[in-house]
């Protein structure tokens, strides 16, 4: 069978153009909804980051994240977060 370009094979135009409408919509609307919650909880994260500080350095914890370094570890394909403590506002407070 021979398909024309820009056309799925197996789909035809007059059965599944409303199903695939509608599953697509949903589909989407799923997507936007896991976007805006995973978006307002980096906010939040944010926030709370921005206003507690550490009880012993007294250093925001927003400025030992701004600058931790991460590193890949080649073994493990894992990241590691490595804190840089000659960071010029850590050092200033």
């Amino acid at each position: 069978m021979v398909v024309a370009p820009g056309r799925a094979s197996g789909m035809s135009l007059t059965g599944n153009s409303a199903s695939f409408r509608a599953a697509l919509w949903t589909n989407l609307e799923r997507l936007a909804d896991n976007i805006f919650t995973v978006y307002s909880q980096v906010l939040h994260l944010q926030k709370v980051l921005m206003r507690k500080r550490d009880p012993v350095t007294h250093v925001l914890f927003i400025d030992l994240l701004t600058y931790a370094q991460p590193q890949v570890d080649t073994h493990s394909q894992q990241y590691k977060i490595e804190h840089v403590t000659s960071s010029p506002r850590v050092m200033q407070r």
